[in-house]
């Protein structure tokens, strides 16, 4: 554990503190994007947010009063606006997350995509003892990763058509793979899987697919084609033509 020392080994720290001390964990984070963002929790840059980390108060120590916690970065692509945050008290073998009184962080949209380093300094006291503690937090990644990507597939050749398919106001993004299949993704990263799609062309799909209202219908038609020769037309109701080329 994070307190071994070694076989035989008092570790005084531990032996002496644990009676009067609490000692203070850091554990996971979440992000709730309120400027520049998409709601899905990943950190990209250009993005302001509300940013909660949970602290935990170890097992078998004091219990924790009136802890406090001041955040910081030295990241030059970081700005803090609201750095103190109230835990409260936090028993031992607890944990808590600022809830109620959040950081406000905002990511500069130049910020290296990597761990951003935090510093955390924890203050608080137990019935007899004035606890203080700093330490790095390093949890925390800028990507342009969005939740729900990326995602496994075969082998891409085309690029993929990006459109709202079915008028929701969420786009879908649809491509044909090496494979054969047509994929249609939602923009959370989850598959559409139906009585069509993944759909089999049964011959690699090289080229990109195209849209538009082709039949004047209103609804969004994409078409795609295949090595097997087939040219393939779909809307969000599934497909419509199937074209043998050959």
């Amino acid at each position: 554990g994070s307190y071994c020392i070694g076989t035989g080994m008092v570790d005084a720290h531990k032996a002496i503190g644990r009676g009067f001390s609490p000692n203070i964990q850091a554990g996971t984070f979440t992000f709730t994007e309120i400027i520049g963002g998409d709601s899905d929790g990943s950190i990209n840059p250009g993005e302001t947010g509300y940013l909660t980390i949970s602290l935990k108060n170890a097992l078998g120590w004091a219990d924790a009063e009136n802890i406090q916690a001041v955040l910081s970065s030295e990241n030059p692509g970081v700005t803090i606006g609201d750095e103190d945050a109230n835990y409260g008290n936090i028993t031992a073998g607890d944990s808590l997350y600022n809830i109620e009184d959040t950081y406000t962080v905002s990511f500069a949209s130049y910020i290296e995509l990597a761990s951003v380093t935090f510093q955390l300094l924890v203050t608080g006291n137990s019935t007899e003892y004035d606890y203080s503690s700093s330490f790095e937090y390093t949890d925390i990644s800028v990507s342009i990763n969005q939740a729900g990507f990326p995602v496994s597939t075969a082998e891409l050749r085309a690029s993929p058509l990006v459109i709202d398919l079915d008028g929701d106001g969420d786009v879908e993004i649809i491509f044909g793979d090496n494979n054969g299949f047509v994929h249609i993704y939602n923009a959370d990263g989850s598959e559409v899987e139906d009585d069509t799609f993944p759909y089999d062309t049964g011959n690699q799909i090289w080229g990109s697919a195209a849209a538009a209202d082709m039949d004047g219908d209103g609804l969004t038609d994409f078409v795609i084609t295949s090595k097997s020769k087939h040219l393939y037309i779909f809307d969000q109701n599934g497909l419509k033509t199937d074209y043998n080329a050959n």
